[in-house]
């Protein structure tokens, strides 16, 4: 989630125009209509406007640029009925930054085969509902058009705003009823995955591993993990009955690399998932409707996959917590939520055809939970203040304004005066603390 000073101008860069619209999506409808004799890959359709507009704000995206971008287009390589048809469509291109793509990730494999291959095992075994002409079923992901990781690495997106889903409220958090239908969403997102993992283990095992797998691996993570936990402490060290706590935090920024890599071993886990990676508010998109006067969640569906490893669902789910969830959700419902998490994995498993034994216990999962809890420390100090800053203080947020040491300065400054942290800060380390996650 970051920008680039460059990345705050509203135009696209110079390679991002018509003419790379209109290849993405001759790529598209090429590859959507492979058996098709009549198409021998030749030039198929006119651009006739192309209009890019940024999808996200500065500060709400830090490793990529984001732009919806409305296209009409004619197809003129078409059969007779339709040829010379007009058509309309709005993408979203993702681009995603040089400095970011070059550390590398899953993203590419996530699109092209992965999130394809878990949307097919959901989909066989979905109890569909027909409406008319319509079959619903489970959408875990935004269908990828066209991507490439070349010179530059670039994804071509459907917009899920023309489907009915919305970005939720980051700045507040997701309410109760919000927060059990990205739980729903997320145990099938596991779920399918356990499945992928069993049907291509060789693909499963040749995803990169973990951003923590290494230690910081890089210095924009380090610059993250380290410079929360400094600002946090120095904070936190002012409350009162707080004094031992920020001494305790002091001391895992040396132990930091250490825990993590620890923990993030896949081979610790109790049983494997590929996990989201970066599951916060910005990553999830919520269909709504209104029952008998009230505004209601349906459906979410996540985006984003740069971040997926193979691991525990502990991660997910604490960082989920920590960085999207209303506090006093939390305070009041958590083991609920984590129960209701888990009825919807054992479920979904079941309709997966995971025999009995085979499905991972209640204990199996909170174990998990409870293994991972020191990424709910990392997810409340280090992410937290980035996830829920408004739209004013997110001005000025960029990658380099996390690492210069002085400019990250002034940003903490700001970001660290949110009400939703220090609240959170507050019950969430003494939390931690009773458990003695911080006692490294």
């Amino acid at each position: 989630m970051c920008t680039k000073e460059a990345t705050s101008a509203t135009q696209p860069p110079a390679y991002l125009n018509a003419d790379y619209i209109k290849h993405a999506l001759e790529s598209h409808l090429i590859g959507a209509h492979a058996n098709n004799s009549n198409n021998n890959g030749s030039n198929i359709i006119d651009i006739l406007e192309c209009e890019f507009k940024r999808a996200t704000a500065d500060g709400e995206n830090f490793c990529s640029v984001i732009y919806r971008v409305y296209v009409k287009y004619q197809l003129h390589n078409a059969s007779a009925e339709n040829s010379n048809e007009k058509h309309e469509i709005t993408v979203i291109v993702k681009d995603v930054l040089k400095e970011v793509a070059d550390l590398g990730s899953n993203e590419l494999v996530m699109y092209k085969h992965v999130l394809p291959e878990m949307q097919r095992i959901l989909q066989q075994t979905a109890n569909t509902a027909v409406n008319g002409d319509t079959v619903t079923f489970t959408k875990l992901y935004s269908n990828c058009y066209f991507c490439e990781h070349d010179e530059r690495e670039i994804y071509f997106l459907e917009d899920l705003n023309a489907v009915g889903y919305r970005s939720v409220d980051h700045y507040l958090g997701l309410d109760l009823e919000e927060t059990k239908v990205v739980l729903k969403k997320l145990a099938e997102f596991h779920a399918s995955s356990m499945k992928y993992i069993a049907e291509f283990p060789t693909e499963a095992a040749s995803l990169l591993p973990a951003t923590f797998d290494q230690g910081f691996g890089d210095d924009f993570t380090k610059s993250i993990a380290v410079g929360g936990i400094t600002t946090a402490s120095k904070i936190v060290e002012q409350w009162e009955d707080f004094e031992n706590i920020a001494e305790k935090m002091r001391s895992t920024i040396v132990k930091f690399e250490e825990c993590a890599k620890r923990i993030m071993r896949p081979e610790r886990c109790r049983f494997k998932v590929i996990t989201h990676g970066d599951l916060w508010a910005n990553n999830i998109l919520m269909k709504y409707d209104v029952v008998e006067g009230k505004t209601v969640p349906l459906d979410a569906v996540f985006v984003d996959f740069q971040m997926d490893f193979v691991g525990s669902c502990g991660y997910d789910l604490n960082f989920f917590f920590n960085t999207s969830v209303q506090l006093e959700v939390l305070k009041l419902h958590r083991y609920e939520l984590l129960r209701y998490y888990y009825t919807q994995l054992k479920g979904t498993l079941r309709k997966l055809g995971f025999e009995a034994s085979t499905i991972p216990s209640w204990d199996a999962v909170m174990a998990e939970v409870r293994d991972l809890e020191f990424t709910s420390y990392y997810a409340m100090v280090c992410e937290l203040p980035l996830c829920c800053v408004d739209r004013d203080g997110a001005q000025g947020l960029t990658l380099n304004s996390l690492t210069n040491p002085q400019e990250r300065e002034k940003v903490h400054k700001k970001i660290f005066s949110n009400k939703r942290v220090l609240e959170t800060l507050r019950y969430g380390l003494d939390r931690l603390d009773e458990l003695s996650v911080l006692d490294l």
